[in-house]
């Protein structure tokens, strides 16, 4: 890809990143502005200009950039960080132009109106309120209060003070303090090389306020250790351990995030395998570095169970202490390395994620090839570099934050840390195919084929030479589908040991080998199918894909770990207990699909889960095995000539199976509403109807219906949302699968909302049952879903995931294409007739939080 870096007349820099050939574009303004430059008075702000900006300009007024944007299928959206903030747009190549017109429109010109101010401090401390109920928002509020430097100890959010009291004038002061042609830049990417004369001249019609640069405080952690703890709605407990790290751009900080990720990241990591593979303390434990504008703070974070917590440390202490006396080895170091280079070229797949790469290089560091050269430095690393990098940050202040279920102490383990933190000071230191094969060729994409390798068993090959990478997928019929009360959480558990070993590997050595090749091999289960998906580089093909076909045919299933995944599982049921969300779409399953398997927990119960045997799962497996139908898939850069014999080694030992066709389950159209009380802030809410599977004509009328009622410039967005503040979150909810499907309005509303938020809801059914939108509108939602189609398709997992199912389920290789023939030639009368009769079935409303039973108890049939 080229770079290209321009000083625009008007003082903006423009950055052009062409790829050539690229069906899509993403267009950003950065700007070094955000939550770090906060007065206190200015806590939030912004996030808050950031909702604002959106609020529209004297040529696109409120909602209109959103509807423009939606209406060719693109997507337009903003991020605050501490550092920096970015708005963008990613869509079509053919709407480039039109993209940078919007963006730059809308932040040179915003209007910034009295009239939206009051709503949008509702939707933004609606934003609030959920994340005081999620613990990991809420976990990491905690961290910063406890040891992060000013400028960065509060959200970036804000706080509902601040929220509430923002007013136009210090909007206005902030924007044009910081949001200036100083702190700015565009950055276009996709092939855009031959327009690049026109996107200067349309830049160059658009001013930015003038000002100075923005000047960022050093970060540090506090300068003494600290231990903390907090309350919170969980039944985990959650240890985040915060260390500072070295800028980006410093020399060393490449070796300190190698020792980090040593220790930490990726299943073979050696605190991974030290608490969770090996012995189930926790359940799990993850490493990362944020770099600032300057400084950066490492964090290493552990969840397991509260009565687990003095082995966890325990196990900890002993980690460091073996790894500070031995040094990683180069085995490790090669491996990280492996896996850093892995992540930039999965990126090239992706214009909008490279664009991202770019732009976040150039806000934090300002070197456009800032991460480049990150990677070299990473490249010409030893081990000996990573072993004195990793002593040397283990020297700083520890920081512990501990959060824990509520009406439990945290007496014993901060006292255990508070022991870590004397011995890290005084001792741990010191220590050292075939063409005659029958293939189906899409009629759509050239590049997309089937081959039936035996009967029953088939293979989907799309080649992508866009990035040297591939993706496999295995799908055999099964899943939450197959299951019942007393078996339900089967086909969860079973995926999860396909990866646990097979007959040539152990557990420990397959996870090994696949971080050493940056690759990921995971277990997967859906409503009807279950299976296993690999991600790697395609110069590793061969010997990944030998794993993974053994992994499928030959798993071992070690009773070990087979009781150590249980154990999880049943963790993650217990803690879906308090995960309201989840709740309310499980109560949702349950009156929709009454009477049918979908109605069940993907989970399981913790009766049906505590039920299971190795044996039976292993039964079900290898039965399947033989007599289910199966599809492989293969998304990538090589020929098929190349891959298929390969294949074919493994497939021949399998028997062919019959084609069985699914048969329709017929879902009564009943009303039934239920409440579950929780104490939370917000309450969660559906209000939906069944539909037919993923053939029935429903599922035409409904994609159509339910993408006019998608984005930010939909009538259900700028109602419920924008005009009303009754939420952060609203959307449409189109769920459709092979035996059935439903469609609703989910919303996230504060507790003292509920009743206005389904009275919103409802008039907006009853609107749409009994009127008709415009003939615009109509023929606006064809063009958007094919906008969104073609976003949809970049990636290999895009394509596999796209044109897996309807294969496997034996729709046809063009099964997508086809709905959207049939929805190019869906006329506005058929559209408005059939829209009315679902509408007007009978509605379930399912409310989860705060006094849910009484308010339900009280709705009349809808």
């Amino acid at each position: 890809m080229q770079h290209k870096i321009l000083k625009l007349k008007s003082g903006l820099e423009l950055i052009l990143a062409h790829s050539k050939a690229q069906p899509t574009v993403s267009v950003q303004i950065w700007f070094r502005a955000g939550s770090a430059l906060e007065s206190v008075e200015d806590h939030g702000i912004a996030h808050f200009l950031e909702h604002m900006f959106f609020k529209g300009t004297a040529k696109r007024p409120e909602g209109k950039m959103t509807y423009e944007v939606e209406s060719f299928g693109g997507e337009i959206n903003a991020f605050t960080s501490f550092d920096y903030t970015c708005y963008y747009i990613n869509a079509p190549k053919a709407n480039l132009l039109q993209c940078i017109d919007i963006l730059l429109d809308m932040v040179s010109a915003p209007l910034f109106k009295e009239i939206d101010l009051s709503p949008e401090r509702e939707v933004v401390f609606e934003e609030y309120r959920r994340s005081l109920d999620a613990p990991k928002q809420f976990g990491f509020m905690k961290v910063q209060e406890a040891c992060f430097p000013e400028g960065y100890a509060h959200p970036i959010i804000g706080g509902e003070r601040t929220i509430k009291q923002f007013t136009i004038e210090q909007l206005k002061k902030f924007r044009e303090s910081f949001y200036n042609n100083q702190n700015a830049f565009l950055l276009v990417a996709g092939d855009v090389e031959a327009v690049e004369a026109e996107i200067i001249h349309l830049a160059n019609n658009f001013q930015l306020p003038d000002g100075h640069q923005s000047a960022f405080a050093h970060f540090e952690l506090k300068a003494t250790d600290t231990v903390n703890h907090h309350q919170k709605d969980v039944r985990m407990a959650n240890l985040t351990w915060s260390i500072s790290s070295l800028g980006h751009q410093e020399f060393g900080s490449e070796y300190e995030d190698l020792g980090l990720s040593v220790l930490g990241h990726g299943d073979s990591s050696r605190l991974y395998t030290s608490l969770v593979s090996e012995t189930g303390l926790a359940n799990n434990c993850s490493t990362s570095t944020m770099f600032f504008k300057k400084g950066g703070v490492h964090i290493l974070s552990f969840n397991f169970p509260l009565n687990a917590g003095s082995k966890v440390i325990d196990s900890l202490t002993k980690e460091l202490e073996n790894t500070l006396h031995d040094g990683p080895t180069e085995e490790e170091i090669i491996k990280i390395k492996n896996q850093y280079l892995a992540s930039k070229v999965y990126d090239l797949e992706n214009i909008e994620n490279f664009a991202f790469s770019l732009g976040h290089s150039y806000a934090l560091t300002g070197d456009i090839f800032g991460e480049e050269k990150y990677l070299q430095r990473i490249k010409t690393a030893n081990r000996h570099q990573v072993d004195h990098a990793l002593h040397t940050l283990l020297s700083r202040p520890w920081h512990f934050t501990l959060q824990i279920p509520k009406e439990t102490s945290a007496a014993t383990l901060e006292k255990k840390l508070q022991q870590l933190i004397k011995v890290k000071k005084h001792a741990l230191l010191k220590v050292g195919i075939k063409r005659s094969l029958p293939r189906t060729i899409s009629k759509h994409d050239s590049l997309a084929s089937t081959i039936q390798l035996r009967p029953g068993i088939s293979l989907f090959y799309r080649q992508n030479k866009t990035a040297p990478t591939f993706i496999l997928h295995a799908y055999l019929k099964g899943g939450l589908a197959d299951e019942t009360i007393k078996n339900n959480g089967l086909y969860n558990l079973l995926s999860s040991q396909l990866t646990n070993g097979h007959k040539y590997i152990s557990y420990d050595e397959l996870r090994e080998f696949m971080d050493d090749h940056a690759a990921s091999l995971n277990g997967f289960s859906g409503k009807n199918a279950y299976g296993l998906t690999l991600h790697g580089q395609s110069d590793h093909f061969y010997a990944l894909a030998d794993h993974f076909f053994h992994s499928l045919i030959n798993p071992t299933f070690p009773g070990k770990y087979f009781k150590l995944e249980k154990d999880l599982h049943l963790r993650a049921i217990l803690n879906e207990k308090e995960d309201t969300v989840r709740q309310c779409f499980n109560a949702v399953a349950k009156i929709m699909f009454a009477g049918h398997p979908y109605s069940l927990s993907p989970l399981g119960t913790k009766e049906s889960v505590t039920s299971l045997t190795e044996t039976s799962v292993k039964r079900t497996h290898y039965s399947n095995l033989k007599n289910k139908e199966m599809l492989i898939t293969y998304c990538g850069d090589k020929n098929l000539e190349e891959i298929l014999p390969f294949m074919q080694n493994f497939l021949s030992t399998l028997p062919p199976r019959k084609i069985v066709k699914s048969k329709p389950f017929h879902f009564k159209h009943r009303s039934q509403n239920k409440g579950i009380d929780f104490p939370r802030e917000q309450a969660q809410i559906y209000i939906g109807l069944p539909i037919g599977d993923f053939t029935h004509p429903d599922h035409i009328y409904i994609k159509m219906l339910s993408t006019f009622l998608s984005g930010q410039s939909s009538e259900l967005f700028m109602d419920v949302r924008d005009r009303k503040g009754l939420c952060y979150s609203v959307a449409p909810i189109h769920f459709s699968a092979l035996n059935g499907g439903h469609f609703g309005i989910y919303m996230g509303s504060g507790k003292d909302k509920v009743q206005d938020a389904i009275k919103a809801i409802t008039d907006l059914f009853a609107k749409y049952k009994s009127s008709h939108m415009s003939r615009d509108d109509f023929e606006r939602i064809k063009k958007m879903i094919k906008g969104q189609n073609i976003l949809n398709l970049q990636t290999n997992e895009d394509y596999a995931t796209t044109y897996s199912v309807p294969i496997l389920h034996n729709k046809g290789i063009d099964f997508i294409h086809e709905v959207q023939a049939q929805i190019d030639q869906t006329t506005f009368e058929d559209f408005s007739t059939n829209v009315s009769k679902i509408l007007s079935r009978p509605l379930s409303v399912v409310v989860v939080g705060p006094s849910a039973t009484d308010i339900v108890s009280k709705l009349r049939d809808f």
